[in-house]
């Protein structure tokens, strides 16, 4: 006869309970804060993380990094405080105004530095179409003035619209003084098609695994971007990657452009954005090099798929790589975009069709290198 010794350790919820409960735990949160104070389960410092029952408080899921199981729950004592967190950012629930205010606040607190608006020089931007563009450096953490910096600016975000943004952080266990939770680099406003903030990138001065970066909580989104002068000469809505690209883009051609966070990334919202701008073709224009880099075919293939699901008529755009990688680089030098019209028979859906390789019927191939010639 087996007996049944009960176990001395706590039971756990149900798997799927737990999973539901910790999800939207996180949601509420931007993710798992992390621990300010010794993990109690392996006794380390700033690595390990804990998250709050939301349905029992004397509950505690502790995500520790240096033990097995990595997930473990503990149960506190009558009295017994929760571990003490560092609060992540949140993501703003509902008010695109509120974002937009928060934002702007931060882009008016810190200016674009002067090494930043050389940077835009060699690009071709003008300092006046930088500031009108709404672009802002954020200073690293170096020295007392740019830590000073970042915190004030943290403080009028917050103060201008009450919320909490990605890119900023709410400290608790009694600190609520706000603190940017970004390293140093160039703040790019992400925009919708009202033109208001919905969220900010950030292009890294020093780069560590992506030159990109969201803030902490942030959601990617797509970037619209349209002329300065408000004059939308060009009919076709074009799709690229990188908003800053697009920014510069959208002012030579005088078109609207969609900004994918990354080639593989947003694609549902990109179609959704272009059938509520009222597009009826799209051009996809990302960097030369998609004939050769495997990575890039696939997802220019997969997004110019989704659009044709979508009823929309379809171009690729095309450069001489020599002159210049992105599409920003080559309307600055002043070369040519060629524009070539995707039919059901040579979709990209089709396998093979975008490679270098592919032929039309008893013709030359179907994408050559468009000749390097002056605009």
């Amino acid at each position: 006869m087996r007996i049944k010794v009960p176990s001395l350790m706590m039971p756990r919820q149900p798997r799927a309970e737990r999973h539901r409960d910790e999800q939207a735990s996180q949601k509420q949160s931007g993710g798992w804060p992390v621990m300010t104070h010794a993990c109690p389960i392996c006794k380390g410092h700033g690595r390990c993380k804990a998250l709050v029952d939301h349905t029992d408080k004397t509950l505690v899921h502790v995500q520790c990094f240096r033990s097995t199981p990595r997930f473990q729950d503990i149960r506190l004592v009558p009295g017994q405080a929760p571990p003490p967190t560092r609060t992540p950012a949140v993501k703003i629930q509902g008010s695109d105004e509120k974002a937009a205010l928060a934002y702007e606040a931060l882009g008016k607190a810190l200016r674009l530095s002067e090494a930043h608006y050389v940077d835009f020089l060699h690009r071709g931007l003008t300092m006046a179409d930088a500031d009108a563009r709404g672009y802002f450096s954020i200073p690293g953490t170096g020295t007392q003035d740019s830590r000073a910096a970042r915190q004030l600016a943290a403080a009028a975000s917050m103060r201008a619209s009450g919320v909490v943004v990605p890119m900023v952080e709410a400290r608790s266990m009694g600190d609520k003084t706000p603190r940017m939770t970004t390293g140093a680099g160039i703040g790019v406003p992400i925009r919708d098609l009202d033109g208001r903030i919905i969220s900010a990138q950030v292009r890294l001065d020093v780069a560590k695994g992506g030159k990109y970066r969201f803030g902490t909580g942030a959601t990617p989104r797509v970037h619209v971007a349209r002329p300065l002068n408000g004059k939308v000469t060009d009919p076709r809505v074009w799709i690229t990657e990188g908003p800053i690209k697009a920014d510069i883009a959208s002012d030579r051609l005088g078109a609207v452009f969609l900004a994918l966070p990354g080639v593989w990334s947003c694609h549902e919202e990109a179609v959704g954005v272009a059938l509520k701008a009222g597009a009826q073709r799209i051009v996809v224009s990302f960097d030369a090099d998609w004939k050769t880099n495997p990575q890039v075919q696939a997802a220019l293939t997969r997004l110019v798929d989704r659009l044709y699901q979508a009823g929309l008529k379809v171009d690729v755009a095309e450069w001489c790589g020599s002159i210049g990688k992105g599409i920003d680089d080559v309307l600055t030098a002043g070369g040519e975009v060629v524009v070539r019209a995707i039919t059901v028979s040579n979709s990209p859906a089709t396998p093979g069709v975008l490679g270098v390789k592919a032929k039309k019927k008893g013709g030359p191939d179907l994408w050559p290198d468009p000749v390097p010639t002056q605009r």
